[in-house]
């Protein structure tokens, strides 16, 4: 049982609400730093519409995980967060943080030959090698 499941069970319809309300605020938060203009008003209002749409998703977690929100960044190709299969091209994943750099921050990478992603052994090290790199521009994680 989770956590959402505990309250809905044992606790009032005013908890859930109170918690899902924080949610859409968390959400809004997470948008309102990884994008810009109209893909930061679209995505902001699709995820509120899913709230309201759907009494399940009561978390940030349900909407993030939902075909939803994977269908959407997808289709009006919103660089919120990337969908990489262990079959794609390595190069789908620097292709994807250029797009998302430029067009949410107006950024470029200085190196454009990060690393080799073919040659690295796990993807760890790739996030290591674009976090040196995001970390010149001012993006820290």
């Amino acid at each position: 049982m989770g956590i959402f499941d505990f309250l809905r069970k044992n606790k009032t319809e005013e908890v859930v609400e109170e918690v899902k309300e924080n949610s859409i605020d968390n959400l809004k938060g997470l948008i309102s730093l990884a994008l810009k203009g109209e893909d930061q008003t679209k995505m902001t209002n699709f995820v509120e519409e899913l709230f309201k749409a759907d009494n399940d998703m009561v978390d940030e977690l349900d909407i993030l995980n939902s075909q939803e929100i994977v269908d959407f960044v997808y289709d009006e190709k919103v660089h919120f967060f990337g969908f990489f299969d262990w079959k794609q091209e390595s190069s789908d994943f620097h292709s994807f943080v250029i797009k998302a750099l430029k067009k949410n921050f107006s950024l470029e990478l200085e190196n454009e030959n990060i690393c080799d992603l073919d040659e690295l052994d796990t993807i760890d090290l790739v996030y290591k090698q674009y976090g040196e790199e995001l970390n010149k521009l001012g993006i820290t994680w």
